[in-house]
């Protein structure tokens, strides 16, 4: 077998509960369709008909990985989602996560999975060292993303097993619905989640202790070191490559002079200007922040952040890296308390919602109630006002919750 890959896929069929390893495709194969991403694009042009509609039991959900997952390769924990898209109904959707799925996957002796079919109840795939079965989820059908993270784990037995797993929003098959593991991390494009709940699969849990196999081990390390070094080496041009923690900061005090926040719809400038280069970066300072790590990824842009102050304090958030979360989950809308901004991120992510594609809805919605094109009978009574929390803080994320 080439240096990089286990060897084989597994194929599960969720209808009929049968589970398979299929051999990879030979190495001019691999070479012509490499990567996570070419090898699941080949697959879904060859096995998906034609007349097949993406929450269908017959579209195919792939979690993929490459021939650097789980190697010293910088930033190797990488996995690919692929599904015929949800969001548009004739393209293939591609989405990816870091964290340590695509790792344990290969350590579990997998390159990947291709799922078909739809169950009839609940059900989560455990994968421990080659052995895979399909198990019930009804007790955890319901559970939102941060507590499977660790039900799951209890569930099995292993405390460091990765887990992917859906929230409510894919469980209703929900517009944006994603899909999270490890805690911090989300796929969402292509509404992949929605495609993982139409088959009633709450998560995917994998734990393997073999290796990757690798052609030159020594060449391999030579290469990492030399990539680390060009990682942390600041080029022409650019403010960000070479800052610690660059995406877990990037509303820093660089980030505040240079970016644009998309806050109220872009109809705020100065607002924006003032949430993402004063409130923010003020907030920030006086935080508690620490930063989570991937598999073999020396960037760390997940992170911990105790909100220091206001309504929310001591509440502890995880958010990813990233610029949605702060514009998606509040800043679109004008929330402007950052304390506010992290909160609302966190319930976005239990729900296993993009906080982009949600709050790019609701934005558009706000914006037209302040418009006057919408009033609260078409709201069932919430008045969107930008900023405003409509009362319970709660209530306002159940509402959310239960309308998709």
């Amino acid at each position: 077998m080439l240096g990089g890959y286990m060897g084989k896929l597994l194929r599960v069929d969720l209808t009929s509960e049968e589970l398979t390893d299929q051999m990879l495709p030979p190495e001019n194969e691999l070479r012509k369709y490499i990567g996570g991403m070419g090898l699941a694009a080949k697959i879904l042009y060859d096995e998906l008909p034609l007349e097949t509609k993406p929450l269908d039991p017959e579209n195919i959900l792939m979690f993929m990985t490459g021939p650097l997952s789980g190697t010293p390769a910088p930033s190797s924990g990488h996995c690919t989602v692929v599904v015929l898209s949800a969001e548009t109904g004739y393209t293939m959707g591609a989405a990816h996560f870091h964290g340590f799925i695509g790792s344990t996957l290969k350590f579990s002796g997998y390159d990947g999975i291709v799922i078909k079919g739809a169950s009839k109840n609940p059900v989560y795939l455990w994968i421990n060292n080659g052995v895979a079965e399909l198990r019930d989820a009804s007790k955890f059908w319901g559970k939102d993303t941060h507590e499977m993270y660790y039900l799951m784990r209890e569930e099995v037995g292993e405390p460091e097993a990765a887990v992917a797993c859906i929230g409510p929003a894919g469980e209703n098959m929900c517009h944006g619905a994603a899909i999270c593991t490890d805690y911090h991390h989300m796929a969402a494009k292509g509404g992949c989640g929605a495609v993982m709940g139409s088959k009633k699969l709450k998560a995917i849990v994998a734990w393997g202790t073999m290796g990757v196999p690798v052609s030159d081990p020594d060449r391999l390390l030579e290469e990492r070191l030399a990539w680390q070094k060009d990682i942390w080496c600041p080029t022409a041009g650019s403010t960000f490559v070479g800052l610690a923690g660059v995406t877990r900061n990037w509303y820093g005090p660089i980030a505040g002079e240079n970016c644009w926040l998309a806050y109220k719809n872009f109809t705020d400038p100065a607002g924006a200007k003032d949430f993402l280069g004063k409130k923010i970066i003020e907030t920030s300072k006086k935080a508690r922040i620490r930063p989570q790590g991937s598999f073999s990824c020396p960037i760390a842009c997940p992170y911990t952040f105790e909100i220091p102050e206001g309504r929310f304090k001591g509440y502890v958030a995880t958010p990813g890296g990233g610029g949605e979360n702060i514009e998606g989950s509040s800043g679109l809308m004008g929330v402007g308390d950052p304390g506010a901004n992290y909160w609302l991120t966190d319930q976005v992510d239990k729900m296993g919602w993009d906080s982009a594609a949600t709050g790019q809805a609701m934005a558009i919605l706000f914006e037209l109630y302040e418009g006057g094109r919408l009033s609260k009978k078409d709201t069932g009574g919430l008045e969107l006002k930008w900023g405003k929390n409509n009362g319970s803080s709660h209530k306002s994320v159940q509402d959310i919750r239960l309308r998709g």
